[in-house]
């Protein structure tokens, strides 16, 4: 069989409009640039954005250790040598041509290294028809020098120009606006969120191996945003690292065990006045839960449930989760050439399900509790003093047999059956007289009523932590009569056992935790009631 091989080179044009549709952001954009000059070993990133009618003039530069012409040359060829990556932040040596491109037709990439020589290069897509896979490389600009030296002073650093930039796709409102200043403010304000994110590790200096990175947005120092600082998570928190292995093939071609470790973190819901700040601060939003996945101190998108959870919930806000992976592990769980686009194998997966199902369940019961205690906090005082009132006014239409205390917890009862010993507590609290359904944090077994004895009348106590309670007393709040109704027939229950005959007082207690577990059960699928200021007791 006889055959020959060819060079096959790809379309320019189709080639460079092709990879221009690669899924970039601006946002991402910057950020795979700023990964350059972090290599770089830079410790300043200035971004310059110069809005026009039309387009915008996009100036991105550094103080990193900065390039000779030949290494210009190569940074800027499409798929660069390996070489040139300083750190482990670079992948396919892709980034800084595809980022560019994607935004503009035309960006320019000046360069000065440690003997002060500036180089500049220039890929411009318009030209490729008639000069393909073909740049501009020669003397930087004067006004270039200048953007450069306003940064990195008289050293090395590197900047790069994107011309007739459209960063349309950073606006967070997705339709055309006929008011341009308003949307390139929150084009600008979706950059600065991500890149104060995206580098809060660096940017806090708690990077391994890099130094402190200060990134500047036009005249604007960006602050980091650690999703998990300490000062927004609970007081009682606790998780230590979970720590697998993964099986990749090495530099070598052999097979590594990789690390990667997963942590939980459970920040404070409260946001009261006294916390708004740090509440807010935290960003307790559904575009901020989930799990923030790191690869060499850089977190590579933003937060996502990587498919362990179908659809964001405001349960989960304040549940956030760090994964930390070797970089190493690239191919693995498919880095695309934006560093993102995470996807778990299915070993990673299988591993990381337990931990991740179990505090999803342990925030969701802390969330019920949290909802319950502060729903007691607002549940008026006197919700249940109508039908006290009403219980206490009637409650000689059905007079109490003779009742004689004989301990704490028991009462001799002479009614029709003859005499009954019945196991009811001793109410020794004072109490106004017409207080007959007293509402109460908790009961014993987690029963939703229990009757009491004050020394001269039966009252019940409610419990407020009930499921019932919280979901259907409260949801009735704005209806008056149904309130009383429910508390009305559970005294009326309590009062019936003070009837009951000798052989089957053990089954009221048994009833009540029988009834008290099907009310459960039966409010668990409800929703919570809604609130209103209305409702709630005024300070």
């Amino acid at each position: 069989m006889t055959g020959r091989r060819v060079k096959s080179e790809p379309n320019a044009v189709r080639a460079m409009q092709g990879l221009r549709r690669t899924g970039y952001t601006p946002q991402t954009a910057i950020a795979d640039i700023i990964d350059n000059s972090i290599a770089a070993g830079a410790t300043k990133v200035h971004i310059k954005h110069s809005p026009n009618p039309e387009y915008s003039v996009v100036y991105i530069a550094d103080n990193g250790c900065g390039m000779s012409e030949k290494t210009l040359e190569e940074a800027m060829r499409y798929g660069s040598s390996q070489d040139l990556a300083n750190s482990n932040l670079s992948v396919y040596g892709l980034g800084m041509k595809l980022a560019s491109s994607t935004f503009t037709e035309r960006f320019t990439v000046v360069s000065r290294d440690k003997f002060g020589i500036a180089s500049s290069a220039t890929w411009d897509l318009t030209e490729q028809h008639d000069t393909p896979w073909e740049m501009w490389i020669g003397p930087a600009k004067v006004a270039h020098i200048a953007v450069l030296n306003s940064v990195a002073g008289e050293g090395t650093g590197t900047l790069v120009i994107w011309e007739k930039a459209d960063l349309k796709a950073a606006d967070s409102v997705a339709r055309q606006t006929l008011n341009k200043s308003t949307s390139d403010s929150r084009i600008e304000n979706t950059i600065k969120e991500h890149l104060s994110l995206t580098f809060h590790r660096f940017m806090n200096g708690a990077a391994e191996g890099y130094k402190k990175l200060d990134i500047y947005f036009n005249t604007e120092k960006l602050v980091p945003f650690d999703p998990v600082a300490q000062k927004y998570l609970l007081a009682d928190w606790f998780h230590t690292p979970d720590t697998f292995t993964q099986p990749a093939i090495g530099k070598d071609g052999k097979i590594e065990d990789l690390p990667y470790t997963i942590q939980a973190y459970f920040l404070d819901p409260t946001d009261d006045s006294a916390h708004k700040t740090i509440y807010q601060e935290s960003k307790q939003e559904l575009q901020f839960q989930g799990i923030y996945v790191y690869r060499a101190d850089r977190l590579l998108q933003m937060p996502d449930w990587l498919t362990f959870v179908t659809t964001r919930h405001n349960a989960y806000n304040a549940l956030r989760f760090i994964l930390e992976i070797d970089p190493r592990l690239d191919a693995q769980i498919k880095t695309d050439v934006k560093k993102s686009g995470v996807l778990l194998p299915a070993q990673m997966f299988e591993n990381l399900h337990p931990i991740i199902r179990g505090f999803r369940g342990e925030i969701e019961r802390r969330n019920i509790k949290r909802r319950a205690d502060d729903r007691k906090t607002k549940t008026p005082k006197d919700i249940h003093k109508s039908a006290s009132e009403s219980i206490y006014k009637h409650r000689n239409d059905f007079p109490l047999p003779p009742i004689e205390r004989i301990g704490r917890n028991d009462i001799v009862i002479k009614n029709q059956y003859g005499t009954n010993t019945l196991r009811v507590r001793d109410f020794a609290q004072p109490t106004k007289p017409d207080n007959c359904v007293l509402p109460v944090d908790n009961l014993d077994d987690g029963v939703l009523y229990e009757p009491f004895f004050n020394g001269t009348d039966l009252l019940i106590k409610l419990n407020q932590s009930h499921e019932f309670y919280q979901k259907v007393y409260l949801g009735c709040l704005d209806s008056p009569m149904a309130l009383e109704a429910l508390d009305t027939i559970l005294w009326s229950f309590a009062r019936a056992e003070l009837n009951s005959a000798t052989n089957i007082r053990d089954q009221f207690a048994e009833m009540r935790q029988l009834v008290s577990s099907y009310l459960r059960r039966y409010a668990e699928d409800k929703p919570d009631p809604k609130y209103t200021e209305e409702n709630s007791e005024s300070d």
